[in-house]
C-alpha cells in the first residue's frame, strides 16, 4: 500500500496510506485538564502536519501530567509518533522507549495510543506481519474499553497491514463500524484505502463504487486538495474499467485544478491516465504528448529520487509509441 499528506494515486500509489496513517490523533472523552487539553491542542496541530507546534503540545501535556499516567503515555506515544511522521526512526524508536516504560493496560486512553505508535513504527519498517498483531490487540482491547476511534484507527491500520484478505475484512468492517458509530469523518481515508485494496486486487468495479464513496466523504470532511484527489481517482478508476469518455470528464477538470493550485503530482498523474486514453484510442502523438508532460510534472516533484520507477514507467511508455 502505499508522504504527502494526500498522495492518493492510481497505479503509482506513493501515499504512505496516507490519510490511514497520518490519520488525527484521538482526543479522549476524559474530564478536561491542563495536560489533556495540551493533547487535544496537539491532536489538532498534528491533524494540520503542525509537527513542530504538535510536539511541544505533547511536551507540554507530559510537562503537566505529573500525577496522570495515562496522560503521560499519550504524550510520549505522540512525540515518537511525531517524530514518526518526519521518518525519524531513531527518534521515534527513543520516544516510545519511554512510552513502553511506563505504558501499561491499567488506562485505557494511553495504553491504545501506545499500541497504534508501537503498531505503525512496526509497519513503517516492513513488519507487516508483527504490526498486523499489534492492531489486533489494539482493537480488542479498544473495543472492550468503548475507545470507538481508536478500534476504528486499528481496523483501518490492518487494512493496510494486512493480507490482502484481511485488508478486504478489516477495511469493510472499518467502514461498517465507523457508519455505525457516526465516526463519518473517517470515512474518507478508510473508504479510499478500501477501494486502492480492490484496485490491486483488479477488482475494478468494486474499487470504482468505493472511490465513488471515498468522494461523498472528502467532499464532506476534507479540505481542497483532499478533494482533488478525491476527484481524480475517478476518473483514473474508470480508465481502468475502460469507460474512456466517462474517465475523461473526471480527468481533464482535476488537471485544470491541479495546475491552479500548482499541484505536480495529480498533474503528472492525470496527464499519464489521459495518455494512456489516447492511446488505446490509436492517437500515438497525442499520447506521446500527454506522456512527455506527465514526465516533466513528475521530475518537477521530484520523482527521480523518491519513485524513479514511475519515472522509468512513463518513459518506457514514450519509447513504445515513439517506436
Amino acid at each position: 500500500m502505499n508522504l504527502p499528506a494526500f498522495l492518493f494515486a492510481g497505479d503509482y500509489l506513493i501515499w504512505i496510506a496516507g490519510l490511514a496513517a497520518l490519520a488525527i490523533p484521538f482526543a479522549t472523552l476524559r474530564a478536561s485538564t491542563p495536560a489533556l487539553d495540551k493533547i487535544v491542542q496537539g491532536d489538532k496541530y498534528f491533524d494540520t502536519r503542525a509537527l513542530v507546534e504538535a510536539a511541544q503540545a505533547y511536551q507540554d501535556a507530559f510537562d503537566l501530567a505529573a500525577n496522570d499516567t495515562s496522560t503521560q503515555i499519550e504524550a510520549l506515544s505522540q512525540l515518537s509518533r511525531c517524530r514518526l511522521t518526519q521518518n525519524d526512526f531513531e527518534g521515534a524508536k527513543s520516544w516510545l522507549a519511554k512510552a513502553e516504560a511506563v505504558a501499561s493496560d491499567k488506562y485505557p486512553a494511553g495504553w491504545s495510543r501506545y499500541l497504534g505508535v508501537k503498531g505503525r513504527l512496526e509497519w513503517r519498517e516492513g513488519r507487516n506481519d508483527s504490526a498486523t498483531l499489534v492492531f489486533k490487540q489494539m482493537y480488542e482491547y479498544s473495543k472492550k474499553h468503548e475507545l470507538a476511534e481508536h478500534y476504528l484507527d486499528a481496523a483501518r491500520m490492518i487494512a493496510i497491514t494486512g493480507t490482502p484478505a484481511e485488508q478486504i475484512e478489516w477495511g469493510s468492517l472499518g467502514v461498517k463500524e465507523a457508519e455505525a458509530t457516526g465516526h463519518l469523518d473517517m470515512l474518507p481515508s478508510m473508504c479510499n484505502n478500501l477501494a486502492s485494496t480492490y484496485a490491486d486486487q483488479n477488482n475494478y468495479e468494486k474499487a470504482h463504487e468505493l472511490y465513488v464513496k471515498a468522494r461523498e466523504y472528502h467532499w464532506r470532511f476534507s479540505g481542497e486538495t483532499g478533494k482533488l484527489y478525491a476527484d481524480y481517482q475517478v476518473g483514473w478508476i474508470l480508465t481502468k474499467l475502460k469507460r474512456y469518455d466517462e474517465a475523461m470528464t473526471w480527468l481533464r477538470p482535476s488537471l485544470a485544478w491541479a495546475e491552479r493550485l500548482g499541484n505536480e503530482d495529480v498533474q503528472g498523474q492525470a496527464c499519464f491516465d489521459m495518455g494512456e486514453i489516447l492511446a488505446a484510442k490509436g492517437d500515438k502523438r497525442g499520447a506521446v504528448d500527454m506522456f512527455k508532460r506527465s514526465l516533466s510534472h513528475y521530475k518537477n516533484e521530484g520523482y527521480m529520487q523518491s519513485a524513479p520507477e514511475i519515472i522509468a514507467k512513463v518513459e518506457k511508455r514514450i519509447e513504445e509509441l515513439a517506436e
